[in-house]
């Protein structure tokens, strides 16, 4: 292998969800220009990335001591370094290192978290403040999170909004004569799906059934259950688990979104290039990525119900929801190229 390669692209800690579509994007993007990138991947993410030869890549299990021994055998192997992980490394490199922060619960509160869980993200913070002293600059995907990560993490680093996205071609949508919702998320606790199906739940003892279309996965046991029961009342709930959200948006006119926290929000700008129409929480994060087309208190189950129940009788008529961000990943590469 060659003592110096451009760039390493350290994603070791993603294997899931919405920062591995990201990294997907990026690898594919970086691959399609030939740039000569060495990647260090989850071991998790072993069946994935086939077409990058052998000698640019290594899969290793996610841990502290594995990456630091990793930097330590090649810390002065990179020109660049990409931290894609949120996460610094641990030891000071002869190297230009970004760090892509796109996790916003490593810097928000976690109220809503079991204390397992807010012990292991706090400790995670703590490690980020610790060691951003290695890291030359700072990429996050929007103002919001920008001035969170100044307020909560470090407000001395460079800190720059590069957001991407990839949008795939979408199906035409079917506009169904029942008013189908989507709403396109796992089943972690900031997701707010209780509060949706809460309000669901109310439209139903008001005699209004409108479907809704969930992706919980089986891991959230709590949520499948009640998904269950309350269909078992009567209540129009398709839960698809993992699946393509251009099969999930073709059936769908809405996209609902309750979620309390996003580092992006990128449900929201895939829901629009869809067509759907987006009843987004009245929240930062919207209002970063779309223009929705109606939006609403995310704690208040009578509210929601209130403000959809003119729409699915058809006094209401939204307006087309917009997407107002714009996919920098040329930028973010320009940036591994820089001299």
């Amino acid at each position: 292998m060659a003592k110096i390669k451009l760039t390493l692209v350290d994603a070791i800690y993603i294997n899931n969800s919405g920062g591995k579509v990201l990294l997907e994007y990026l690898v594919d993007h970086l691959e399609k220009r030939k740039i000569e990138v060495f990647y260090l991947f989850d071991e998790r993410c072993s069946n994935d990335f086939k077409n990058i030869p052998i000698d640019r890549k290594i899969f290793l299990r996610a841990g502290i001591l594995n990456r630091y021994k990793f930097y330590l055998k090649n810390k002065n192997r990179f020109k660049k370094i990409l931290c894609f992980g949120n996460v610094p490394p641990p030891i000071k490199l002869n190297s230009k290192v970004y760090l892509y922060f796109h996790n916003v619960l490593l810097a928000e509160s976690l109220k809503e978290y079991p204390l397992k869980n807010k012990l292991l993200k706090y400790f995670k913070r703590f490690y980020i403040k610790y060691f951003i002293k290695n890291v030359d600059e700072v990429f996050v995907q929007t103002d919001y999170v920008k001035k969170l990560f100044k307020e909560k993490i470090n407000n001395k680093v460079k800190v720059c909004e590069l957001p991407f996205y990839r949008l795939l071609k979408n199906k035409k949508t079917t506009i169904t004569e029942e008013f189908e919702f989507a709403y396109v998320s796992n089943g972690n606790p900031h997701k707010n799906h209780s509060f949706l199906l809460d309000v669901w739940k109310k439209l139903g003892e008001l005699n209004f059934y409108p479907v809704l279309n969930l992706t919980v996965t089986d891991d959230y046991h709590h949520l499948i259950e009640r998904i269950n029961d309350l269909k078992i009342a009567g209540i129009k709930i398709k839960n698809h688990g993992f699946t393509d959200v251009n099969d999930l948006f073709v059936y769908s006119n809405y996209l609902i979104y309750p979620s309390l926290k996003e580092s992006f929000g990128l449900g929201l700008v895939e829901g629009v290039h869809a067509g759907l129409k987006v009843i987004g929480a009245d929240l930062p994060y919207t209002y970063e990525v779309v223009k929705p087309s109606l939006i609403f208190n995310p704690k208040d189950i009578d509210s929601l119900v209130s403000e959809l129940i003119p729409v699915i009788k058809k006094e209401t008529i939204l307006k087309s929801s917009e997407i107002i961000v714009e996919d920098k990943i040329n930028e973010l590469v320009q940036k591994l190229l820089e001299k």
